[in-house]
């Protein structure tokens, strides 16, 4: 009987030394096969421009593959809920923002992750500051103009956005609560047609950010009123900010981080983190970040993870003020 179960100890113990090797050899040789970056809303917007620039950036420093899988829909809960549910294997990751890991638990009464709990926070991308525009020929000169008109005309006019709980949505909730207006709100299957309706006349205004808005103002389709940031943006140093305008409380900036399943191991974490900080302090990340109307979001593992604990409170209390919903 002794001698049964001293085999048995020992089979166990050989199983598991077994298996801690094979993930000690696995982790080792990571990554031996294309990363999945899945991107929760639709192409050309922002956080699917970042995802495409890191994802090359690793591709060539881990000598994979990287790719980019927009999954959108539900104002990006589906493609963070895939990521949630995925195998904590190193081979998948979700670009998050201030809508997926912070907002979206307000905004929606069923949430099918916890924004926390569900996630291994790995690196910040980018917090990017938003611009507020109307089309280039619009009557409206300044911010001031545009906010007496508003006034008058209480949800006549209208702004756009890249869908519900967007970094571009809640900063113009944010500021017609600050402001002391009411906007028509139109949501859009993501930033590029919401900003072409502005460009088209067929929208008032509209609050999104350079990656999108930034070659119309160049051309003169767009007229920047404020942006939303502390400081002016580099690229547009005549366009004055929020609080300069006269609208301090409406200071916000949106932001992009990389996010793994919850227990991924933590080696595989620290390389990504690793990677990812290296490319957004290298001077080549930080002049992309810039022209994005951005900074580098320099914040890793637990600094990220209280991080966004803070900013879904924060960001709960602007959809509450907003009486936003998804539902």
């Amino acid at each position: 009987m002794k001698l049964q179960l001293r085999m048995v100890t020992l089979a166990a113990l050989l199983a598991t030394s077994t298996l801690f090797c094979a993930l000690a050899r696995a982790q080792a040789s990571y990554p031996d096969k294309p990363i999945r970056f899945v991107v929760p809303f639709t192409p050309a917007g922002s956080v699917d421009i970042i995802a495409r620039v890191v994802g090359r950036k690793l591709e060539a420093r881990f000598g994979v593959p990287v790719i980019v899988d927009n999954r959108t829909g539900a104002g990006g809960t589906i493609g963070t809920e895939a990521v949630a549910k995925a195998a904590p294997d190193g081979y998948t990751f979700v670009e998050g923002t201030q809508a997926t890991h912070a907002a979206n638990k307000a905004l929606y009464q069923v949430l099918r992750y916890d924004p926390v709990g569900d996630f291994e926070p790995v690196h910040g991308l980018i917090a990017m500051s938003g611009i507020f525009a109307v089309r280039g020929e619009s009557p409206f000169k300044t911010l001031k103009d545009f906010v007496d008109h508003a006034k008058t005309r209480p949800g006549q006019l209208s702004f756009s956005s890249g869908g519900v709980g967007t970094g571009g949505h809640l900063m113009n909730e944010q500021f017609q609560n600050v402001a002391g207006i009411k906007l028509m709100h139109v949501p859009y299957k993501g930033s590029a047609p919401a900003v072409a309706d502005i460009v088209g006349g067929q929208i008032d205004a509209g609050l999104d950010f350079s990656s999108v808005m930034g070659e119309f103002i160049r051309a003169g389709r767009l007229r920047p009123l404020a942006t939303t940031g502390q400081q002016r943006l580099g690229m547009f140093p005549d366009v004055p900010t929020f609080a300069e305008a006269g609208y301090p409380a409406a200071t916000a900036t949106a932001w992009v981080a990389l996010f793994a399943p919850a227990k991924t191991p933590p080696a595989i974490v620290g390389k990504v983190q690793r990677a990812v900080a290296d490319i957004a302090q290298s001077a080549d990340g930080k002049k992309t970040i810039a022209e994005m109307g951005g900074v580098p979001l320099m914040l890793g593992g637990a600094e990220l993870k209280s991080f966004v604990a803070a900013e879904g409170a924060r960001w709960r209390d602007i959809v509450q003020k907003s009486s936003a919903s998804a539902q």
